[in-house]
């Protein structure tokens, strides 16, 4: 299967976000609030999703395994390239968790949500003020810029 072109811009980061999902699937197996049934459907799906782009995944742990600094400097543009994306990721995910929390049955829950969102979307205003601030630029790029 191919990666879609947005997916391939971020191979190192789905790579380590799939390390991180193959070793939750796993503690999944060892969880009691699970049917047997669902720990194994979890598994299974891990193990396609492995099949399915095991050639970017090789591909990402030779890099990984040869040089480590270039692995880390790909992860860490893969990070900032997503940062470009999150203003749409914040407008999908505002009216989900609205609609998700009017219809919720535990306020407390839902309430922490948006709570957390609210925090994560003034978090990002503030990253975007930083970013768009001719001193904060100079800022980046006279010492931030020339480490990576």
């Amino acid at each position: 299967m191919e990666l879609s072109s947005l997916l391939s811009q971020f191979k190192s980061l789905i790579f380590l976000l799939s390390i991180l999902w193959g070793i939750f699937a796993i503690l999944h197996i060892f969880h009691f609030g699970f049917n047997i049934l669902w720990r194994f459907i979890i598994i299974i799906i891990y193990i396609l999703f492995l099949f399915f782009y095991f050639p970017y995944f090789l591909e990402e742990y030779n890099l990984l395994y040869s040089n480590y600094i270039e692995f880390l400097k790909k992860l860490l543009n893969n990070i900032l390239l997503l940062i470009n994306y999150f203003d749409f990721i914040l407008l999908i995910l505002w009216p989900v968790i609205l609609i998700h929390s009017f219809f919720s049955a535990k306020e407390k829950q839902s309430l922490d949500r948006i709570k957390i969102l609210i925090v994560i979307t003034l978090i990002y205003w503030i990253y975007l003020l930083i970013i768009n601030d001719e001193y904060f630029q100079n800022i980046l790029k006279n010492y931030f810029i020339k480490i990576f």
